[in-house]
Formats: C-alpha cells, structure tokens, sequence
C-alpha cells in the first residue's frame, strides 16, 4: 500500500528563525560599528573641507603673487587703520599710483580705502581684512586713466545695479560666494538693493554690504559712482577669507588692538631667528587665512603672545588654515 502523500509543513523542516537574544545581539553589533564608523566618517569630512579651503588660499595666493607681478611690482596695503592717520592714506595712495600711474581716480576715494578723510568717499575703518581680497584681485579696468570708475572696474554708476558679472576680474571667484558679513549673500543684497548697501559712515558689523559714493568727471561727464565692497567665503562657510600685508612693516601692538577691537583677527606672529623679536610669519609677503572647518577663529588675542610654530595653537584657533604653511596651525606645532 502507497504511504500517503505528506503534507508541506511535515516533508521539510520548520524554517530557522532568529531569536530575540540574537536580534539584540546584531542590533548591538551594528550600533558599535556605527559608533566606531561616524568619527572616523566625520573626521575624515573635516581634513576634506580643510583640504579644500587650503586649496582656495593657495589659489588666492597664487592670484595675490600674479597681482604683484603683473600690477604693481609690490602687494597691496592693508587698508584698515579705525584711527585713520595720514601716513596710512599716503600708503594706499602711493600703491595706487605705483600699480596705476597714470590714474586721475579722485585722490580722496584712494585717501578713503584707509578709512582717511571726511567726504563721502571715506571708506568708515577703511578696507577691512576680508574685503581686501576681492577689491584687490576682483580686477580693474582696462582704462588707464580710470581703473575704478572705468568700464570693468569695481565701481559702478549709482543709478545703476552692482553687475558683478561686467567686472574685469583676473581671479577665477565663485560670484555665488561672494558675501558682505556673515549671513548675507550677494543675491540677498542686490536684490534688496540700497537697503543693503551700506553708507560710509554706518557701523562695521550691520551684516550689511559696505559701499561708498564718490564723484568723478569720466569722457568729460560728471558721474556719481558707488563701489560695494565684497568679502568672499569658502562652501558652507560663515567666515570670509582675510589678507594682511606684512611685506612692508613690522608687528606692532597698537595695530594688533586696532585689529582685535574691530576685527578680532590678527596676523599670524613668529620670533627672529636669533629670538630677539617679534617678527610677522611669511615675512616680506602676505598672509591669507581662514578660520578652518570649525568656523570660528577662537581667541585670536592669544597670537600676541604664542607665536608660529610653537605655539600652542589649540581649541578654535587651532584649526586655522593659513597660505604659508600646508599644514593647519594645530598641525604645524612641532
């Protein structure tokens, strides 16, 4: 007699599953992975965005070396000095006419990029660390006589919008990260148009878009012509890119509490080889910095007194990214 046909759930065996012990047991395994996984994903995020901002500064290096070259035969001024004195104007001035030498620009708008004079054209505590970087290489006009108020330079005509595309730049900038103070970016401006378009005399820190006004007779024509003035962020940053010329000075502590009160960031200091003083690092040329992948540039008031590379460069400051070293200060302490 044929044994009889058994049914499904009787022929094979019962399907293995997992127990509750063993889920748990998984999940935990997976949840320490992941636990171990995400600093390392993390910190590896962070050395790629310092990478990146490192990059850009010896980009902008390179356009500061082309500048000096191909310009002026020196690198720019700083323009900032809040207690603007004579001697700093004259220096702005003297570049402008070293760089341009057959410029007819007004005197007192050059006067003016170092926050000098009364007029309209004064540039209030003068052009900061961060916009120096895109006035100097945003690109002038062709114009001999008028580099500013020329066609493709940085000015532009009052009743007109600032066409950032027209300008004669000799620098590759990403126009979408041009900004003017942390949080403003220069679409929100140009299209709010003179809400955002700050005067001279109003407050540093408004988040606002500087500007000044000036007159000037162009082709015969009297014109009233206005400048913005820019400051350029790296992706996803709140912090700009700044410049400071140490070609032509030494440190000294009363530009340092000039800085430090209105900027809050100072040039980067080491000690002369023999230790007998003070001196700036990337002496004789620049520095370009940013505040690293943290985005904040901590406590620059201790730069006065630790010095490149020694040191100690920690917390906030650490991270600092800089032109004159490959490494961020934290890693260039020995």
């Amino acid at each position: 007699m044929e044994r009889p046909f058994a049914p499904i759930a009787t022929r094979h065996q019962k399907m293995a599953a997992f127990t509750l012990v063993e889920l748990l047991v998984v999940i935990t395994i997976i949840a320490i992975l992941v636990a171990l996984l995400i600093p390392a994903v993390i910190s590896a995020q962070r050395r790629a965005q310092s990478t990146r901002i490192k990059m850009e500064i010896d980009q902008l290096a390179t356009g500061f070396e082309d500048y000096r070259n191909d310009v002026a035969g020196e690198y720019p001024p700083n323009g900032w000095f809040v207690n603007a004195q004579t001697h700093n104007a004259n220096a702005v001035v003297r570049h402008f006419k070293k760089a341009f030498p057959r410029h007819r620009e007004p005197e007192a708008l050059i006067r003016g990029l170092s926050g000098y004079g009364t007029s309209t054209a004064v540039l209030s505590g003068g052009l900061s660390p961060a916009e120096a970087v895109y006035f100097w290489l945003g690109g002038f006009s062709s114009n001999p006589k008028y580099p500013i108020s020329g066609p493709g330079g940085p000015s532009f005509l009052v009743t007109q919008a600032d066409n950032i595309e027209d300008r004669n730049r000799t620098y590759d900038f990403d126009l979408t990260r041009l900004g003017a103070g942390e949080g403003i970016d220069v679409k929100t401006a140009l299209a709010n148009g003179p809400a955002l378009q700050r005067t001279a005399k109003q407050a540093m820190n408004d988040n606002k878009v500087r500007a000044v006004q000036y007159a000037v007779s162009l082709n015969g024509i009297s014109q009233t012509r206005q400048i913005n003035f820019w400051q350029y962020y790296p992706p996803k940053s709140t912090k700009p890119f700044v410049y400071f010329d140490t070609s032509k000075s030494r440190p000294s502590t009363t530009e340092d509490s000039l800085y430090l009160s209105s900027f809050g960031v100072i040039p980067i200091k080491r000690l002369a080889v023999d230790g007998s003083d003070i001196r700036y690092a990337n002496e004789d040329k620049y520095q370009i910095l940013h505040a690293g992948v943290d985005d904040d540039w901590g406590d620059f008031t201790r730069v006065g007194t630790i010095k490149y590379p020694d040191g100690p460069f920690t917390a906030e400051l650490g991270d600092t990214v800089v032109n004159f070293d490959p490494r961020t200060l934290q890693d260039a302490q020995p």
